[in-house]
């Protein structure tokens, strides 16, 4: 067992320790042997990344590459590795540089491309391969392939990229969903957009530009200009942006969504960004009301959590697009701060009465408006409102108790409530911290009880930060209980740092009749 193993070596293992045990034990090795057998059989080949297995592997995927779904590869593993007879590819990932896995770098140049070009399973001298068309041939021979990865992993970034690379990409009939991650010029970005096949479903982007690259100025924008030229729609369903600067953002940006009928789901870049800090979001939402008319979910934020421009945006592209969002993810000043109210504008606006999902990370937040988001959307099924940071601000418990008194808009439709909660008159210097601990335990009990009513309830989860210190120190809690305390011992104290899970004894406790998957937890570890 010196020797490293890999995930194909497990059932030949299994067979061993089989071999070496008593008649007793043989028929239960027996059936775990056939299970990893039957879990690696049809399923070993589902995706294979080179550079993370060692050369002596080379041999044995060489003669499996027939089976493989999903192939993970740079430029110059094609040098070693023959991919001409993967033909059942649905999954690729393309690494558009040399991922150091040979260490190549610590030969001279000659002993390096004599290593280079030694076939491992052949030892055969093979000339250098024309790489670009080797990867269009992986297009050309896997007709079925759905789904492609194009990254950089490390290195400088790429200033080029071959034509025929390019249209294959272009070509390919059943490309569906196409992930970009790569440290790139302005030029390749826009000229890999550019070459999209226009069936594609699914574009995710997440790259940094290099802007140092000038002389690549003119031909971006003559890439961009032929972009926008182009008259046929794309049937992209699904748009994930991130780490975009402006050569994008006010380049191409808009210009794709004109040519998307049928989007419904769109993530944005973080709004501080460089580039996106100026985009006029009067402009975007325009566009998404006209030519998107099928979008229902957005996802947006920022890296700042006090950005009074970053929560205005939001409220202007909440303000602005007519139809409503059915789901929304909100994150940083985008979810709101001190003098924009997000959620307040949810509420007022035509997303309020949409609405089916709603998550809001932000530390900054006036969480007491989550009453105006239960109260007034009638298609909330779930609803998470956390600050992302240890904090002390939350929903105001007994407020929230107060606004059962009423039906909530969402009585009959809310599955999945997750919030944030203050303490009981946390802000009382001379309550006792045992009182402090005894009324927020009250005010959550209440609250569990009032919850009854909800018909379609499934998921509670609330956090809070427990301001006071713990009396005692944790050596007084039994081993093996620090994890497991009961909710009825809130009462007594508890371990801020821990997470309890609720039991059936806690549900006699509560007066509840029906087994809710209740999570009650404080900030910090969760189970």
């Amino acid at each position: 067992m010196s020797e490293s193993i890999t995930i194909f070596d497990i059932p030949l293992i299994m067979d061993l320790i089989c071999a070496g045990l008593e008649s007793k034990d043989i028929r239960n090795c027996a059936i775990c042997c056939k299970l990893w057998h039957g879990a690696f059989g049809p399923y070993r080949f589902m995706f294979v990344r080179l550079d993370r297995l060692v050369p002596a592997r080379y041999p044995f995927l060489h003669e499996n590459r027939h089976h493989f779904r999903g192939l993970g590869l740079c430029l110059d593993d094609l040098q070693d590795f023959d991919a001409s007879h993967c033909t059942r590819l649905r999954t690729l990932r393309l690494d558009l540089e040399y991922t150091g896995r040979r260490n190549l770098e610590n030969h001279s140049p000659d002993k390096a491309l004599k290593i280079q070009s030694i076939s491992l399973n052949t030892a055969t001298p093979r000339p250098i391969l024309d790489k670009a068309a080797c990867v269009a041939d992986i297009f050309q021979r896997n007709l079925g392939l759905r789904h492609l990865h194009i990254a950089t992993m490390y290195g400088p970034p790429v200033r080029s990229l071959d034509r025929r690379i390019l249209d294959a990409i272009h070509h390919h009939s059943f490309l569906a969903t196409v992930k970009i991650t790569m440290n790139v010029t302005c030029f390749v970005l826009t000229t890999i957009i550019h070459h999209l096949p226009q069936h594609l479903q699914e574009l995710e982007v997440n790259v940094n530009v290099d802007t140092s690259m000038k002389r690549h100025g003119r031909c971006c924008d003559t890439q961009c200009d032929r972009f926008k030229a182009r008259t046929e729609v794309f049937r992209l369903r699904r748009l994930i942006l991130d780490g975009l600067v402006e050569c994008f953002v006010d380049l191409m940006f808009v210009p794709l969504l004109q040519r998307c009928p049928n989007l419904e789901e769109l993530a944005l870049p973080p709004m501080d960004r460089q580039g996106a800090r100026d985009y006029d979001f009067t402009e975007l939402t325009q566009v998404l009301n006209s030519e998107c008319p099928r979008l229902h979910s957005l996802s947006m934020g920022s890296i700042h959590l006090k950005s009074e421009s970053a929560s205005k945006r939001t409220n202007v592209l909440l303000q602005g697009f007519t139809k409503g969002f059915q789901q929304l993810t909100l994150y940083g000043a985008a979810a709101g701060c001190k003098g924009t109210l997000v959620l307040e504008t949810i509420a007022r606006t035509a997303t309020a009465n949409t609405i089916e999902v709603l998550r809001v990370c932000a530390p900054n937040l006036d969480n007491n408006h989550v009453i105006c988001i239960l109260k007034q959307c009638p298609q909330l099924r779930e609803l998470r409102v956390r600050s992302g940071l240890k904090h002390y601000e939350g929903v105001d418990i007994s407020r929230l108790v107060e606004s059962t008194n009423e039906a909530w808009a969402c009585q009959s439709t809310l599955q999945v409530l997750e919030l944030e909660i203050e303490n009981w008159d946390i802000g009382i210097e001379d309550i006792s911290k045992k009182e402090c601990r005894r009324r927020t335990a009250q005010a959550v009990r209440q609250l569990f009880f009032r919850l009854q009513s909800l018909p379609r309830l499934a998921i509670l989860r609330l956090f809070w930060e427990l301001r006071v210190k713990w009396e005692g120190s944790f050596e007084d809690v039994p081993d093996g209980q620090q994890m497991n305390l009961s909710l009825k011992s809130l009462n007594e104290g508890a371990n801020a740092n821990g997470s309890i899970l609720m039991t059936k004894e806690d549900m006699v406790w509560m007066g509840l009749s029906r087994p809710l998957h209740y999570r009650l937890a404080w900030t910090g570890q969760r189970l």
